[in-house]
């Protein structure tokens, strides 16, 4: 670790200490390890060091640090942006360690409510830290539809679209957003989602491929069953991953079987079996996942009942 990093590490050690007793809901100095291995105090109220017209006292705060740079001031008494990206990681990761007492605890709608207190107050504190306010505002999300609070839940995900740099948690709050509101049975809004999160730049292709996928379910669950047939095949030829391929391949063949269109059914079960034949050969866990997806088609039980009511009819 640098000098100077140490520097900064110790600064926020000493600036929480300072800090303690200020109202909000950051602990007073709970320990946490900087990137470097070193165990340094917790700042004690984020929201202050985000203030860039902080004076921290001097014996805190010198001219140079101890390489000889200048010091840690903006200028104007403020901390730098390494200090407040410092800060926002530290903040981050108590708010992530409070989640993960949930499980464990006496009361879990408490610890609940204590770990999303502390995730909203990461994104309040610091709303220019990108993905990590991004997943801070996720994670928030996470826990307020766990609580059965879907609409709360949307519009905590809704703010992510504001959040600069967000990395891939745009796609992934557009995602969300249109499971929950599919799970709510608006299904126009899913679809808007769904629909948003498929072109989304900054997300993965899986995401989005996937996101394409639930376009098309919630097309089927509107009633739209053409339109949700030219969705999914499209998307079983652009699909990459043979796991969401197949899942695809699975709903179109379904969808076709119901519709009564036995031939074209089966022509798709077996462009399904051959556009995962090499990873179904493979001795790995993608290739027994792959045929065990291939044993599970729910489309085959389907197909399979439509053909012998065809020959019974």
């Amino acid at each position: 670790m640098s000098a100077w990093r140490l520097a900064a590490l110790m600064l926020l050690g000493a600036a929480g200490v300072w800090l303690q007793g200020q109202s909000g809901p950051w602990p007073a100095s709970p320990p946490f390890r900087g990137p470097g291995g070193d165990q340094v105090g917790l700042p004690g109220r984020a929201e202050r060091l985000a203030h860039p017209g902080l004076r921290a006292p001097e014996d805190l705060v010198g001219p140079e640090n101890e390489a000889g740079q200048a010091g840690d001031r903006n200028g104007d008494g403020g901390l730098t942006e390494f200090d407040l990206r410092e800060c926002a990681e530290a903040c981050f990761a108590v708010a992530r360690q409070a989640k993960g007492r949930i499980s464990g605890a006496a009361d879990r709608a408490a610890a609940r409510r204590r770990a999303l207190e502390l995730y909203l107050a990461v994104a309040a504190e610091h709303p220019d830290q990108g993905p990590l306010t991004a997943e801070a505002l996720f994670r928030a999300a996470e826990l307020q539809r766990a609580a059965g609070e879907p609409a709360k839940a949307q519009a905590t995900l809704a703010r992510i679209a504001a959040v600069p740099a967000s990395g891939t948690f745009a796609c992934r709050a557009l995602y969300e957003a249109g499971h929950i509101a599919r799970r709510e049975g608006d299904l126009e809004r899913a679809l808007e989602h769904f629909e948003a999160a498929a072109v989304e730049r900054n997300g993965t292709e899986r995401r989005r491929d996937q996101a394409t996928y639930w376009k098309a379910r919630s097309l089927v669950e509107a009633g739209r069953r053409d339109a949700a047939e030219v969705v999914l095949r499209g998307l079983v030829v652009a699909c990459e991953d043979p796991l969401d391929r197949l899942r695809a391949y699975d709903t179109l063949i379904t969808l076709l079987a119901e519709d009564g269109r036995l031939a074209a059914g089966v022509g798709f079960l077996a462009e399904a079996k051959r556009s995962v034949h090499a990873e179904s050969l493979q001795t790995t866990d993608l290739g027994e996942r792959v045929r065990r997806a291939l044993e599970d088609l729910r489309a085959l039980e389907v197909l399979r009942a439509a053909i012998q009511a065809a020959r019974e009819a």
